[in-house]
C-alpha cells in the first residue's frame, strides 16, 4: 500500500505565504538596524531636472512610438462595489452561505481557466440581475463598465444602493448553470465620484496619492467592447487578449508539440504621459504578444508526448518528476461520474497507480481501480501509472484521479517550468520580428479592440487616436572606447572590432592570451572528463590540488544542465572556470577569429584585468564615482532544482526539519555590481539570498553597502565623489517600497562613508509596453538597418507626466524589435540635476561590460549585476539542500599569481590578495541576520577574497 503526504503542498505553500509575508518585516528590521522609519514615499520632482541638449557629435532623430492619445471629456464617473454571495440548500459547515467566488487560504493566483470563467460567471450574472431590477440599474446597460468581479462604474448616479438582490435557484440555473441561490448587494462607497480629468489637473510626486483608480478605470473601458466578445477575445484581465481566430488579425497560432501550441493577442495599458503639449495627457500603449497555451487533450496523452514515452510503459522516477511539473497548478475535468462539469485543480502525483493506491470505502480498504471499477463502471486501460492528486480535499480526503480519466481545461498558459528549449526556440522565431512587421502587428492589435464601435466609451466621450504619437530625440555620441595601443573605437553604428583579430584557431588559445598581455602559466594539463557530476567535481579537485587557478572547460552544446553544477564547484574550489561551447570552438577554428577574441576578453576580465577605457568628450565620467546595480533573479529564474525525491514524494522520516531551510522555491537571489575596485572600469560583484516576494523588497541593503563602500575605500583610497544605483528587477508599483525601505537605509549608509556625495537612485526597466520605430522603414532593409540607432534617447512626449524619465537604446538590435529601456529617476539629491549626465553615462556605461565589441541594452553595473544573480542561482542548484557548497576558508592563503592585467590597463601587479583567507565563521554580534544571510555567506564570494576580486561570472 502506498501512504502519500498529503501536507506536503500545504506545507510548502503554507511556508512561501509566511515567507512573503515577512518580506515587509525583513525591510523594516534593516531600518531598525540604522534606528531609522520607514520614509514618505515622494518620487523625485522632474521638474528640478533640466532637460536633455543637443551637444556636439549628437544627432536630432524623430521616431514614432505604439502610444495612441485618449481624448477625454469633463465627466463624472460613479463607483459602486459589489458584493456577490452564493446560499446553498444544504448547509457546508454549519453554514449556508457563501462568497461566490471564495478566495484562496493560501493566496495562490486563481487557475487560468477558473479565472476565465469567473469573468463571464460576474458579466451573466449582473446581467440577469439588471433584468430583474431595473428600478436598481436602469434599462441602459450601456452605461455602465464592470471590471468583472467587485467594481461597477456608472455614467449615472445611482440612488437604490444597500438593497440585497436574489436571483433563485431557477433564475441561477438559467444564467450560468449553478443550482444555487445568488445574492448581490450593491454599496456606494465614500468618496466615490471622480473626473476623468483629475488625472491630469495635478502630477504629485507622493506616489500614495496617485490616480491609480482613473488608470484602472480607463483601462477597463479601453477593454470594454473585447471583454463583452468571447468568441473574439480570451482575457483574464482588462491589459491583456489571446485571439480566439488569430488568423483573423493577421497572426499564426503555431503547433509547439508536446500538447502546447503557441496563442497571439495584444497588450493594453494606459499611462499618463506628457504628450505634445507638455500639459499630461492620458494614452494607451499596445504591443502584439505571443504565449504558449495547453492544448485541451487528454491529460495522459499530452504527459505521454511531452515524457517521450508510451502509456503502456511504467515511468523511471526522472519521468515522474517531469510529468510532476506539469500537473501542477493545471486545471482538468473528470471524464467520469456526475461531476464532468466541475474542474479540479491539481496539486503533485502519487508514487504509485491506481492498484497499489488505496482508499477506505465502508470500512474497507480498497484500491482507487476497484473503486472506480465498482462506482463508476470505469475499466482502467493504464493502472500503473501515478494517480493525480488535487488540491482541494474532499471531507478532509485528497482526491486521486488516474491521468486517462482527466482531460485539459481550455484557456491554460504554459508555466516556465515547462517551457523547454524547443518551445523556447520557436517562441523567440515567432517573436523576434522585424520592426517592419512588428508595426503591422501593433496596428492589428490596436483593430482587434474596436475602440470607436463601443457604446459605453462613446457615451463617456472616450476616443482613441487612430494616429500613433511621434516623438522628437537624439541619437548620443558614442563614447571612445580606448585600448593600451591607443586605438580609439567605436563607429557610430554601436560595433567596433578588437586590435589584432585571431586569424584562426591554429594560433591557440594560450598564445592569443599571451598576445594580448594576459599573465598565464602554460597549461598543466589537457584531458578529456565525462558529463556527470563525479567526473567534474574530480576534475577541480586534482586541479585544485595541483596548484591551479583557471580551468577553460569546452563541453556540448547540449550539456546545458552541468553548468550549474560547474559554477558551483568553481565556488567550492576557488577555482575559476570559463565555459565554451564546441559550437564555438568550431567557429573559431573555420571561419569567425572574432569569437576567439571574445573568448580570450572573457578570459582576461574573470582573471581581474580589464579589456579597454571608455572616455567622453561631453559630461566626462569623475573616476571616484561608485556605480551599483542591483538585479534580482526569482525562483522561475534559472534551473529550479527540487528537494529529495524522497522528500517531494512524501517518505521522508525526518520530522525535525530545520526552520532555517533555505528551500529553492522560496528563494530569490539578489545580484550586485560596482566599481569598486581598483580600475574604475572595473565591475565585480557578488550576490545574496533572499525571500521570494511578489513585490520585490530588499531587505539586506544594509550588508550589501557596507561590502561595496569598503571595498570602495581600499581600492581607491578614498571616498566615492558621488553614489549612482541602478536598481533593476523592480516593477512600477514597487516604486514606492523602494522609497520607502530601500532608499533611507542607502542614505544612511553611504553618509557613513561619503557624508557629501550626491546620491541618486535610477530604476532601468524592459517591464513595458512602449516600441520605437522609425518613421519610414524599408522592410527590405536588415533588421539592425529597420531599428533605431544605438544612442537613440527620448525625454519628452511618451514619458511620465509626473516622473523623472528617459527612454535610451543604447544598444544594436541585430534580430527583431528592439525593447528599449526605460529609466526612471525615483530619487536623487544632485544640486543641479540633469538629464544630460544621466543619460549620456547610463549610454557610456552600456560600452563597459569588457566582453563584446557592442553596446549592451543595459548599463555594465545592471547588466552584471543580472549575472551575478544568475550566477548565484546556479551555486544555489548546485547545492539545494546542503551547505557543502563553502567551507567559508577564502582561498587556503593563496592569492591570484596569474592574475591577468590586461592589454588595456588591467591591474599592473596582477597579484590579487594575498592572504584570502576568509572567516567562514564569525560570532559576532550578528543575531540579526537570518538564515538567509548564514546561507548567502556559506555561498556567495564575501568570504573568499580570491573569486571576490574577480568578476568570475563573465
Amino acid at each position: 500500500m502506498s501512504t502519500i503526504d498529503s501536507n506536503f503542498d500545504e506545507t510548502i505553500q503554507i511556508k512561501h505565504v509566511k515567507e512573503c509575508d515577512n518580506a515587509e518585516k525583513r525591510c523594516i528590521d534593516a531600518l531598525k538596524r540604522l534606528n531609522l522609519e520607514p520614509a514618505v514615499p515622494v518620487i523625485f520632482d522632474k521638474k528640478q531636472a533640466t532637460r536633455g541638449t543637443v551637444l556636439a557629435g549628437d544627432q536630432q532623430v524623430h521616431v514614432v512610438a505604439n502610444v495612441y492619445g485618449l481624448r477625454t471629456q469633463k465627466r463624472n464617473i460613479h463607483q459602486y462595489h459589489l458584493e456577490f454571495t452564493k446560499t446553498l440548500s444544504r448547509a457546508h459547515d454549519g453554514k449556508y452561505t457563501f462568497p461566490l467566488v471564495q478566495d484562496d487560504k493560501f493566496n495562490r493566483k486563481t487557475t487560468d481557466h477558473t479565472a476565465y470563467q469567473n469573468r463571464f460567471m460576474h458579466q451573466k450574472l449582473l446581467a440577469a440581475f439588471a433584468l430583474k431590477y431595473p428600478a436598481v440599474f436602469g434599462a441602459d446597460p450601456d452605461v455602465f463598465c464592470y471590471d468583472y468581479a467587485k467594481t461597477l462604474y456608472s455614467l449615472v448616479e445611482l440612488t437604490s444602493y444597500n438593497t440585497p438582490m436574489i436571483l433563485d435557484e431557477a433564475e441561477t440555473q438559467q444564467a450560468i448553470q449553478r443550482p444555487f441561490k445568488v445574492n448581490l448587494l450593491l454599496k456606494k462607497p465614500p468618496n466615490n465620484v471622480f473626473d476623468v480629468r483629475d488625472l491630469t489637473k495635478t502630477a504629485t510626486t507622493d506616489l500614495s496619492e496617485q490616480s491609480s483608480h482613473i488608470i484602472r478605470f480607463l483601462e477597463l473601458a479601453t477593454s470594454r467592447h473585447a471583454s463583452q466578445h468571447p468568441e473574439d477575445h480570451v482575457m483574464y484581465e482588462a491589459k491583456k487578449t489571446y485571439f480566439m481566430e488569430a488568423q483573423n488579425y493577421g497572426f499564426t497560432s503555431p503547433d509547439l508539440g508536446n500538447g502546447k501550441y503557441l496563442a497571439a493577442g495584444a497588450s493594453k495599458t494606459v499611462a499618463c504621459v506628457e504628450g505634445p503639449k507638455n500639459k499630461g495627457a492620458p494614452a494607451v500603449v499596445i504591443d502584439s504578444k505571443k504565449t504558449p497555451f495547453y492544448q485541451s487533450m487528454n491529460l495522459l496523452e499530452m504527459i505521454c508526448k511531452a515524457l517521450q514515452t508510451r502509456p503502456d510503459i511504467i515511468p523511471n522516477l526522472v519521468q515522474w518528476e517531469m510529468a510532476l511539473k506539469y500537473v501542477k497548478r493545471l486545471e482538468c475535468f473528470p471524464v467520469y461520474g456526475n461531476r464532468q462539469d466541475s474542474s479540479i485543480v491539481l496539486s503533485y502525483l502519487s508514487e504509485a497507480g491506481a492498484l497499489n493506491t488505496m482508499m477506505e470505502l465502508d470500512g474497507n480498504q480498497i484500491s482507487i481501480a476497484q473503486y472506480l471499477r465498482q462506482r463508476y463502471e470505469v475499466q482502467l486501460r493504464f493502472p500503473q501509472w501515478p494517480l493525480a492528486v488535487g488540491i482541494k480535499k474532499i471531507k478532509g480526503t485528497r482526491v486521486y484521479i488516474p491521468l486517462e480519466l482527466l482531460h485539459v481545461a481550455d484557456y491554460q498558459r504554459v508555466g516556465n517550468g515547462n517551457i523547454t528549449s524547443t518551445d523556447i526556440a520557436t517562441i523567440v522565431k515567432a517573436c523576434a520580428v522585424n520592426p517592419s512587421i512588428k508595426n503591422t502587428e501593433i496596428s492589428n492589435c490596436y483593430r482587434s479592440f474596436s475602440f470607436d464601435v463601443d457604446s459605453f466609451m462613446k457615451k463617456a466621450g472616450l476616443i482613441v487616436l487612430d494616429t500613433p504619437l511621434g516623438v522628437d530625440g537624439r541619437i548620443l555620441k558614442a563614447p571612445q572606447v580606448q585600448y593600451a595601443n591607443g586605438n580609439l573605437y567605436p563607429e557610430q553604428n554601436g560595433k567596433w572590432r578588437l586590435p589584432k583579430p585571431a586569424k584562426q584557431f591554429v594560433a591557440k588559445y594560450y598564445h592569443e592570451c599571451r598576445n594580448r598581455g594576459i599573465t598565464l602559466g602554460e597549461p598543466v594539463k589537457i584531458w578529456s572528463v565525462a558529463c556527470g557530476p563525479l567526473p567534474i567535481e574530480n576534475a577541480f579537485a586534482d586541479a585544485s590540488e595541483g596548484g591551479c587557478e583557471f580551468i577553460l572547460i569546452g563541453h556540448s552544446d547540449r550539456d546545458n544542465n552541468m553548468h550549474s553544477y560547474i559554477k558551483g564547484m568553481e565556488r567550492r574550489y576557488s577555482l575559476i572556470s570559463q565555459c565554451i561551447k564546441t559550437k564555438t570552438i568550431n567557429n573559431v577554428m573555420k571561419k569567425s577569429p572574432l569569437s576567439l577574441e571574445n573568448i580570450v576578453a572573457k578570459t582576461n576580465v574573470k582573471l581581474g584585468g580589464i579589456n579597454y577605457d571608455i572616455f567622453m568628450d561631453n559630461y566626462p565620467i569623475d573616476p571616484t564615482v561608485l556605480f551599483i546595480g542591483l538585479g534580482m533573479n526569482q525562483p522561475a529564474g534559472g534551473m529550479i532544482v527540487s528537494a529529495e525525491p524522497d522528500k517531494i514524494r512524501g517518505n521522508s522520516n525526518d520530522s525535525n526539519t530545520s526552520s532555517e531551510t533555505v528551500a529553492p522555491q522560496s528563494t530569490a537571489v539578489l545580484g550586485f555590481a560596482a566599481n569598486d575596485g581598483v580600475h574604475p572600469n572595473e565591475f565585480i560583484g557578488n550576490f545574496f539570498f533572499q525571500p521570494a516576494n511578489r513585490d520585490e523588497k530588499i531587505g539586506i541593503i544594509d550588508s550589501l553597502l557596507v561590502e561595496v563602500l569598503e571595498r570602495f575605500k581600499e581600492n581607491r583610497k578614498c571616498s566615492p565623489s558621488r553614489v549612482i544605483f541602478y536598481r533593476n528587477g523592480c516593477s512600477e508599483g514597487a516604486y514606492a517600497n523602494v522609497l520607502r525601505y530601500e532608499v533611507p537605509v542607502i542614505l544612511e549608509v553611504v553618509k557613513k562613508y561619503a557624508p557629501d556625495a550626491p546620491i541618486s537612485v535610477i530604476i532601468p526597466s524592459k517591464m513595458h509596453s512602449f516600441r520605437f520605430f522609425k518613421p519610414n522603414i524599408n522592410p527590405s532593409s536588415r533588421s539592425d538597418d529597420q531599428n533605431i540607432r544605438p544612442g537613440t534617447v527620448l525625454d519628452c512626449n511618451v514619458v511620465n507626466h509626473a516622473y523623472s524619465e528617459f527612454f535610451l537604446n543604447s544598444h544594436l538590435a541585430i534580430q527583431g524589435t528592439a525593447k528599449t529601456p526605460k529609466y526612471t529617476i525615483i530619487y536623487t539629491s544632485e544640486k543641479e540635476a540633469s538629464l544630460d549626465m544621466f543619460e549620456r553615462w547610463t549610454n557610456a556605461l552600456c560600452y563597459n561590460f569588457q566582453i563584446v565589441t557592442s553596446p549592451t541594452s543595459l548599463p555594465a553595473p545592471a547588466y552584471i549585476a543580472n549575472r551575478y544573480a544568475e550566477r548565484g542561482r546556479q551555486i544555489f542548484n548546485a547545492f539545494p539542500s546542503s551547505d557543502k557548497g563553502s567551507n567559508g576558508n577564502g582561498s587556503n592563503g593563496n592569492g591570484c599569481g596569474s592574475n591577468g592585467s590586461g592589454n588595456g590597463n588591467g591591474h599592473e601587479n596582477g597579484n590579487g590578495h594575498e592572504n584570502g583567507n576568509g572567516n567562514g565563521n564569525e560570532n559576532g554580534d550578528d543575531n540579526h541576520y537570518d538564515s538567509y544571510y548564514v546561507k548567502s555567506l556559506q555561498h556567495n564570494y564575501s568570504k573568499n577574497l580570491f573569486l571576490r576580486d574577480k568578476r568570475i561570472n563573465a
